[in-house]
């Protein structure tokens, strides 16, 4: 029996735990400490709450500003406060090689484990690589983490620079990384992409999900893909998509754009209520190559009483000498959509959408705004208004980025929306016979995997959807009831996108959504994970408080639901969060998992089971005084939008990250501020036993 010197391990880590955790935060420069002093950064500022829609400039006298008020951002680490209780004993010892923890960890999970247990658990450490007021930001939301195949663990995150709000925000992804397993990260806060110009350098870049390519027939194919979105700075899902919108001009020319240009009140409100006539003016924005850049926009003019479906690639339309930079430049790692007017440049002989303008000195001369902008208020006829000059009739976008260095440097911006084909397409034998908008895919699921397992098809006239060197992505639909009539239920339902020719082109893993309520999933965030024997799981976050996980053993062709117990001890609020991954060990499958226990989002624990998912057990339980005593936060402390990496194996012993966003009241430091979130990382180890002979 062992069951003596596992309580003895139990009661010295219960002493020894607080200590390790801090020593381990001395890891991080950045774990407990933000820099007081003057940097080049701009100062996070709040709303304007007399105009909501524009963020206040940087002078803002409700923003901490006084460097020796902590919330002043940091654009680089400096040296720590020596009057930070948290630091009092982060010098009492010198950090041991990754090795000799491993070692330590492993001989320490095997030796003490009681004769009962199938698993035992160790809290390597835990760091705060991205805190709210620093780096020039407000808040940290939306992680991801991703191991890569050099050993660097890159962690992005949305950087949200105004508020910790979705929307009336600049949010821009940003990225750290780790070459020692996650104990440190780096001093510098590396951008990815940020998006806005004009004048005012408003909108949204957000929910970024990563996968690495590894192309073992060509290497010049390795490479990390990003998908994420992009939005204007004041876009509400829930609003937008309750009114009839259409992204593109009709069925036929999925990748031409319904564009407007509002400049009056009549215009804004029959945008925003998506009620504009054959009558009334509009655009359309084609895809062209602006001297050599992809990525750029030209806008023309319907001609007078004509719709959009009307619209054909014959039809003649009207140049209106305008042009839109929606390109990615890889030195400023900026997205601007600005709007060049009266621009004269000359078509390329022979190619009817390449355009050539010499006079690039005089192109800022031109800009006239962003697709981006905040908006601005304006009065007619006594009454306000607010309005954006120039947009897309479109809510929430889908983009790739592409980085063939481990995320140093990114390129290769690709639109991805027309390929998906989120156009509604009626169904035969049915009285709806109009094609409509369906609504918005949104990214920042769980990562995207790169399939290497799945079996040749013993049959190539019947090639399954998915396959070795597929590249999968979870996505969700965001799709209200048809705006037209109101007879069908709004639904959000997970899903995948896919690409066979490593991130070229994409396709959807379903047609539409649901709308029939007997059919709603109601499913949002999702994690996609293949394991070694090519199964594929997809694990989804939904409203019901049960785990929702489907699996497919024939390359995604088919899923099936794995049954759980509907036991109400059981119930969580994963439509909050839900971390998820699979591992094997003594030739059994568990799967171990994470979710807050409140239905405030609020005390993340963590938990295995076997594949079956008939029966779970939590493993940080300090109910029963087991192990550490602690949770993967506290009980009143938030735990959201959570990521599970698995980061090192070998045999039984398995070593895995917990990467996830918490909230922290500022009002501590400024009375004028309010909720600010940051990005945890957590290391743990994981011994299993052979549980053959136990019941687990």
């Amino acid at each position: 029996m062992k069951t003596n010197k596992a309580k003895f391990l139990i009661t010295s880590l219960a002493l020894v735990a607080p200590v390790l955790a801090i020593v381990s935060c001395a890891y991080s420069p950045v774990y407990s400490y933000r820099n007081q002093g003057s940097t080049d950064a701009v100062d996070p500022v709040t709303p304007n709450p007399t105009n909501p829609t524009n963020p206040t400039n940087p002078s803002n006298p409700t923003t901490p500003s006084n460097p020796s008020t902590p919330g002043n951002p940091s654009d680089t680490v400096g040296n720590p406060n020596p009057n930070d209780p948290t630091l009092e004993t982060q010098n009492i010892q010198q950090p041991i090689s990754i090795e000799q923890e491993r070692q330590n960890a492993q001989s320490d999970l095997k030796n003490f484990i009681s004769d009962d247990k199938e698993w035992n658990l160790e809290r390597l450490s835990i760091t705060k690589p991205l805190e709210n007021l620093s780096f020039g930001n407000y808040s940290y939301t939306n992680p991801s983490l991703l191991k890569l195949s050099d050993g660097t663990w890159f962690l992005a995150s949305e950087g949200r620079k105004y508020s910790d709000e979705d929307s009336n925000n600049t949010i821009q992804i940003v990225s750290s990384f780790s070459t020692d397993q996650g104990r440190t990260w780096s001093e510098k806060v590396s951008p990815i992409v940020t998006v806005g110009g004009g004048k005012a350098h408003g909108g949204i870049a957000k929910n970024p999900s990563f996968a690495e390519v590894k192309d073992a027939q060509n290497p010049a194919n390795n490479k990390i893909i990003m998908l994420f979105n992009i939005s204007q700075p004041d876009f509400d899902p829930v609003a937008w998509y309750k009114k009839p919108h259409a992204e593109f001009v009709n069925l036929t020319l999925k990748n031409w754009r319904r564009f407007y240009i509002l400049d009056s009140k009549d215009k804004a409100d029959k945008y925003l209520n998506g009620t504009f006539t054959p009558t009334d003016e509009k655009y359309l924005a084609k895809p062209i190559v602006f001297n050599g850049e992809q990525n750029w926009w030209k806008v023309y003019k319907l001609p007078q009483n004509k719709s959009f479906d009307e619209i054909t690639a014959d039809s003649e339309l009207t140049d209106t000498k305008i042009y839109i930079d929606n390109s990615y430049n890889p030195q400023t790692r900026t997205i601007t959509g600005n709007v060049y007017k009266d621009v004269e440049a000359t078509a390329v002989e022979g190619k009817d959408n390449e355009f050539t303008f010499a006079k690039l000195e005089v192109l800022p001369t031109k800009l006239d705004g962003s697709i981006y902008d905040y908006k601005v208020s304006k009065t007619e006829n006594n009454q306000k208004y607010s309005v954006n000059k120039y947009v897309f009739d479109a809510g929430i976008k889908l983009y790739t980025l592409e980085s063939k260095d481990n995320g140093k440097t990114w390129s290769n911006l690709q639109d991805i929306n027309s390929q998906l084909n989120t156009f509604y397409q009626p169904k035969e034998n049915t009285q709806d016979k109009s094609a409509r908008y369906l609504g918005g895919l949104f990214a920042g699921s769980g990562n995207g995997v790169f399939l290497t397992n799945q079996k040749p098809p013993a049959d190539s006239a019947n090639a399954p959807m998915l396959k070795n060197n597929t590249l999968v992505f979870p996505v969700y639909w965001f799709a209200e009831s048809n705006p037209e009539d109101k007879t069908e239920a709004s639904n959000t339902e997970s899903l995948f996108i896919y690409s066979n020719d490593f991130g070229k082109t994409w396709n959807r893993s379903s047609t539409n959504p649901e709308f029939t309520q007997a059919q709603q999933t109601n499913t949002t965030k999702s994690t996609i994970i293949e394991d070694k024997e090519g199964k594929i799981f997809i694990s989804q976050n939904n409203t019901s408080g049960f785990l929702k996980v489907k699996a497919s053993t024939d390359s995604g062709t088919t899923f099936t639901n794995i049954e759980t117990t509907q036991d109400q001890k059981l119930k969580f609020p994963v439509s909050k969060t839900l971390a998820f991954a699979k591992i094997s060990a003594n030739s059994q499958d568990y799967f171990i998992y994470a979710t807050p226990a409140n239905a405030d989002g609020t005390n993340g624990k963590l938990f295995i089971s076997k594949t079956d998912l008939k029966n779970r057990q939590e493993m940080l339980d300090n109910l029963n005084g087991d192990y550490f005593g602690y949770y993967l936060t506290d009980h009143d402390v938030p735990f959201e939008n959570a990521h599970i990496e698995i980061t090192f194996q070998k045999d039984n012993y398995i070593e895995f990250a917990v990467v996830y966003q918490s909230k922290e009241n500022l009002t501590k430091f400024n009375p004028n501020l309010k909720v600010g979130s940051d990005i945890y990382v957590s290391r743990y180890a994981l011994y299993l036993t052979d549980i053959s002979k136990l019941d687990i």
